[in-house]
């Protein structure tokens, strides 16, 4: 079965999947997506995800969730503690069995933003690589950094993108992705400010490609 093909990856643009074939709850094979989520809710959306799944009878179309976390020193009233925080804050892993029903249902989580990662030829969720969840994993069990992953390779530079959340000022507006920031998850976009271009900074969920 095709994946579903998508206009954007938010909620506003579920509608305009086609070419579903078929819903059958077996017939695609698990692949892992990138899902924008609220920052410092990241564990809370995999609980809304598995529950929205579950209570829809579509529990079977969920693999794993994953959420990379890393082992950190701070400070709190003079106490020195260790803590595990998140490697990229406000991002999830999700594997499913990917349809359009299934899109919906984690984009009905209350704290998840958009499912990244559309392919701009065929308006299509594109999956993430198995191999490079598991090098994150293999990475993390090692204690290794991660300077870059599968959330950074979303976007490149060069990319004409539509900033989908920048406000009253930047929204709707289109630019070319000057720089990406893999470990911060962000990017900046050259966009026209009164007759001149400025550079601006984006997180990735706040921006969507453009078709070529």
């Amino acid at each position: 079965m095709d994946s579903p093909r998508f206009d954007g990856a938010h909620s506003d643009s579920l509608d305009q999947a086609v070419d579903i074939a078929d819903n059958g709850q077996h017939s695609t094979p698990l692949s892992w997506y990138v899902v924008a989520v609220r920052q410092r809710s990241e564990a809370k959306a995999m609980e809304e995800i598995q529950e929205s799944l579950t209570k829809a009878g579509r529990l079977d179309a969920l693999g794993e969730l994953y959420l990379p976390t890393q082992k950190t020193w701070v400070v709190e009233r003079g106490q020195r503690k260790e803590i595990e925080e998140p490697v990229y804050p406000g991002y999830i892993m999700v594997e499913v069995r990917m349809d359009i029903d299934v899109a919906a249902l984690v984009q009905s989580a209350p704290k998840v933003r958009s499912i990244l990662g559309v392919d701009t030829k065929t308006d299509r969720l594109r999956p993430v690589a198995s191999a490079e969840i598991q090098r994150i994993k293999d990475a993390l069990l090692k204690g290794k950094g991660l300077s870059s992953g599968a959330v950074a390779g979303m976007y490149e530079v060069g990319d004409v993108v539509r900033i989908k959340d920048g406000g009253d000022v930047f929204d709707a507006m289109e630019g070319a992705v000057v720089e990406v920031d893999q470990k911060k998850m962000r990017l900046r976009v050259s966009v026209p400010i009164l007759g001149k271009e400025a550079t601006v900074a984006f997180n990735f969920d706040q921006v969507e490609k453009v078709k070529s």
